[in-house]
């Protein structure tokens, strides 16, 4: 599997891990979708930036890459 970036978790911020395994080497891709990250917040836009706030750490990264439309139209 491909080492999955890591980066810090801040306040409110959670993740769940799913196609993952651990080695040596830190975390790596095990197949399938990864990892969920998710935001706590008052309000939805506030869970959302928080989630993609801790996701721009793939940003660049050609092994990984997530959805731009999380809770965009609900």
């Amino acid at each position: 599997g491909k080492l999955i970036p890591q980066g810090e978790l801040k306040e409110n911020t959670f993740i769940i891990e799913a196609g993952t395994k651990r080695t040596d080497a830190g975390l790596v891709s095990n197949g399938g979708r990864v990892l969920l990250v998710g935001g706590i917040g008052k309000t939805l836009q506030e869970a959302r930036e928080k989630a993609y706030d801790y996701l721009t750490i793939f940003d660049g990264n050609d092994d990984f890459f997530y959805r731009k439309d999380i809770a965009k139209f609900s």
